[in-house]
C-alpha cells in the first residue's frame, strides 16, 4: 500500500499536478484491489502459489480494501486543510 502510493504521488508531482490531485491519485492506487483474488486463484490452480501464500495475498487485499476509505478520508481532510491554509496565506499578503 505504501510503496505504490508513494510512487504514484511522486509521479503526479513530477508531472506538475496540484498536491490535492497527487494525493487523490495516491489514495486511489493505495489498495491492492480485487484483481489480486483472481491472480491468487490462478497461481494456486497452476501450482505457482501455495495455499498459505494465497491466504496471505487475500488477507493483504482485504486489509488494503478495508483501509482504503480511511486513506481517502485522511487525504480529503489533508487537502481541505492545505487549501484553507493557502487561502489564509493569500489573505495576509
Amino acid at each position: 500500500m505504501i510503496g505504490k502510493s508513494l510512487a504514484a504521488l511522486g509521479i503526479a508531482l513530477a508531472l506538475r499536478r496540484p498536491l490535492s490531485t497527487a494525493l487523490l491519485v495516491s489514495a486511489a492506487l493505495a489498495q491492492i484491489g480485487e484483481f489480486s483474488f483472481i491472480l491468487a486463484a490462478l497461481g494456486l490452480s497452476l501450482g505457482l502459489l501455495s495455499a498459505e501464500a494465497q491466504n496471505l495475498v487475500l488477507a493483504g487485499a482485504i486489509l488494503s480494501i478495508s483501509l482504503n476509505p480511511v486513506v481517502f478520508y485522511l487525504v480529503l481532510k489533508l487537502s481541505r486543510g492545505s487549501a484553507s491554509h493557502r487561502q489564509r496565506s493569500s489573505w495576509q499578503l
